[in-house]
C-alpha cells in the first residue's frame, strides 16, 4: 500500500495497530468501499478475493449472504474494470514481444467467461445460486448466442493485428452438437480468424481434470512446432500444468455470483448487454453506491489493480500507482485487509482440521515471515506504504529492532496448528547476514510464536543467494496465500 501522510490519526480499531500512526489520505474512498467501516456485503469482497486466489476451493454455490454483493458486481461496472485491467496488461505484454513472424506464435484462449460471456444464461439460472445443470447449459450452448466479452475481444483484435495465431481451447466436449455450435457462436460474436478450435474429445479424455486436458492439448501444440506466447482463462485450471506458455493471464471469474431476482430492471449501462434479452436481476439490498454497483467512485479502478496484482496478472511493479495511494492506504489501515486475511486463515484452519495427521512429528506447515506471520506496518507507515522504493538498509534497521507484531489472523492459525501437533517451519527471504537471524527469532518469540521446528533463511555464499534446503517428510499440497500487502 501507499498513502500520502497528509493526516495523522490515532488508529484505534484494535490492538494490532493501535500503537502506530494512522496516516490517511485526505480524499478517502466512501465509507465501506475500503475504509474499514462495516457495510453489508463487505466480507463478500474477501470471499471473492479468496476464490480468485484459489484459497477457497470446492465450493458449489455462492454463499447466501453474498447474493446481493455478487449480483451487483457482475451487472455493475466493477467486473468490466477488473477484466479491462487484465486485458490491458496482456496487450502491453503482447506488444513487447519479439515475434518470429513465421506463423508459429500462438495465444491460447479459454472460451466460456473468457472469450464468450454466458451472463444471459446465468441471469436465468440464479447466477451461481443454483447448482450447475449440464442439460440446461447445453441447450444454451446450442443456441450460439453468447456475446463476446468486450475486453477480451479488444485483446483478440490486437493479437490478430500483431500476427499472433489464435487457439481456442475449451472444456466443452465435442458431443451433442457442441462443436459446430461453438464455432458458430465464435463467428457470430466477431471472432472470425483463428488457427484452431480445440474441444474436449470424450474418447481421449473420458474423465480427466481440466488441468490434465488443457495442459495435454497445449503440449500437443508445442510438439507441432507452435510457440505459446500467451495463455488466458478465467479459471486456474485453464492456466496450470506445463506447458503454460510464455505468460498466463487470469480474468476474473464472473460466476462467483448469485442474486435473488427480487427486482427486475432493464440493463442499459452499456452496449455489451443492453441489446441482449437479459433481465437485470438486482437484489433489493444493494451494497452502498460505488461499492460494487458500477457507479463511478474515486479509487474504484484501484480495486481492479489490487486484484490484478494478487492474481499475478500485474508483475514487476515497484511502487503503488499514484492514483491508488488513497485507496490502498485505507485498505491496509481499515478492516478490509483484516477481513481478507481472516477468510484465508479460516479456510486454512478448516483444511488442517480435516487432515489425518501421522502423529510421528513429521507433519509440517511452512510459513513465510514478512506480512504473513509478522506485520511490518509500523515500518511502512513511516516509509510511504509502498509509495517509496524499497530501501534495504532502512528495512534492516527495522528488522534489527525486532518490534514487528504478529498478524492476528495468522497467529490464530499458528495456535491451532500447535494444538494439532503440526510442526512449524518459518521460511523467509531474509538473509542471515547482519544479525538478521537472532533478530528475527527474537521478534518471533516476542510476537508470541514460541514454538517451531526450523527457521530457514537465505544464506550468502560469495555474493550468491541460496536457500537452505529443508528435508521434511510431509507438506500440505494446498497453497494458502494471504493478501498482498
Amino acid at each position: 500500500v501507499s498513502i500520502i501522510p497528509k493526516a495523522i490519526l490515532e488508529l484505534t480499531h484494535d490492538s494490532f495497530l493501535s500503537n502506530i500512526p494512522r496516516q490517511t489520505h485526505p480524499l478517502r474512498p466512501k465509507p465501506g468501499f475500503s475504509s474499514g467501516d462495516e457495510v453489508e456485503g463487505l466480507n463478500c469482497l474477501s470471499w471473492r478475493l479468496a476464490v480468485e486466489t484459489s484459497n477457497v476451493i470446492e465450493w458449489k454455490t455462492v454463499p447466501k449472504e453474498c447474493e446481493g454483493y455478487v449480483g451487483n458486481y457482475i451487472l455493475g461496472d466493477q467486473y468490466r474494470k477488473d477484466s479491462r485491467m487484465v486485458t490491458l496488461e496482456a496487450i502491453k505484454f503482447a506488444k513487447s514481444l519479439n515475434l518470429s513472424g513465421d506463423g508459429k506464435d500462438v495465444w491460447v484462449f479459454d472460451v466460456d467467461e473468457t472469450t464468450l460471456s454466458n451472463i444471459p444464461y446465468y441471469a436465468k439460472h440464479g447466477f451461481g445460486a443454483e447448482p450447475y445443470n449440464s442439460s440446461a447449459f447445453n441447450e444454451w450452448v446450442l443456441k450460439a448466442e453468447a456475446p463476446a466479452l468486450p475486453e477480451t475481444f479488444e485483446l483478440y483484435k490486437e493479437l490478430v493485428d500483431l500476427g499472433v495465431k489464435i487457439v481456442f481451447l475449451t472444456g466443452r466436449s465435442d458431443v451433442l452438437g457442441r462443436g459446430p455450435a461453438t464455432v458458430s457462436n465464435l463467428k457470430n460474436a466477431g471472432y472470425n480468424i483463428w488457427e484452431k478450435v480445440i474441444l474436449k474429445n470424450r474418447t481421449i479424455y473420458p474423465h480427466p481434470t481440466s488441468i490434465f486436458f488443457k495442459s495435454s492439448e497445449r503440449a500437443k501444440l508445442v510438439e507441432e512446432g507452435y510457440r505459446i506466447v500467451g495463455n488466458m482463462g478465467d479459471q486456474w485450471s485453464d492456466l496450470l500444468g506445463d506447458p503454460t506458455g510464455g505468460r498466463t493471464f487470469k480474468l476474473p471469474d464472473p460466476i462467483l455470483m448469485s442474486i435473488i431476482p427480487n427486482a427486475i430492471q432493464e440493463l442499459t449501462h452499456d452496449s455489451f448487454l443492453s441489446n441482449i434479452d437479459i433481465p437485470r436481476q438486482m437484489h433489493l439490498l444493494r451494497p452502498k453506491t460505488g461499492f460494487s454497483s458500477g457507479d463511478e467512485v474515486e479509487g474504484l479502478h484501484c480495486l481492479s489493480w489490487r486484484l490484478a496484482v494478487e492474481t499475478n496478472n500485474i508483475i514487476k511493479w515497484e511502487t503503488v500507482p499514484k492514483e491508488c495511494e488513497g485507496y490502498v492506504g485505507n485498505y491496509m489501515l481499515g478492516q478490509q485487509y483484516r477481513n481478507d486475511s481472516r477468510i484465508v486463515t479460516r479456510e486454512a484452519i478448516k483444511y488442517v482440521k480435516s487432515l489425518t495427521l501421522s502423529g510421528d512429528g513429521k507433519d509440517a506447515w511452512v510459513f513465510d515471515i514478512d506480512e504473513t506471520t509478522l506485520s511490518n506496518l509500523p515500518y511502512y507507515a513511516e516509509h510511504g506504504f509502498g509509495a517509496e522504493p524499497f530501501n534495504k538498509y532502512k528495512f534492516l534497521d527495522w528488522v534489527l529492532k525486532a518490534e514487528a507484531k504478529a498478524l492476528p489472523e495468522t497467529f490464530e492459525l499458528y495456535e491451532v496448528l500447535k494444538d494439532l501437533g503440526v510442526k512449524i517451519v518459518f521460511l523467509t527471504g531474509r538473509t542471515d547476514e547482519f544479525d538478521r537471524r537472532p533478530a528475527t527469532e527474537k521478534n518471533l518469540r516476542g510476537a508470541g510464536y514460541d514454538t517451531w521446528e526450523k527457521t530457514s533463511m537465505m544464506i550468502l555464499v560469495a555474493g550468491i543467494k541460496l536457500f537452505i534446503h529443508l528435508e521434511l517428510v510431509q507438506f500440505s499440497s494446498n497453497q494458502v496465500k494471504g493478501p498482498n500487502s
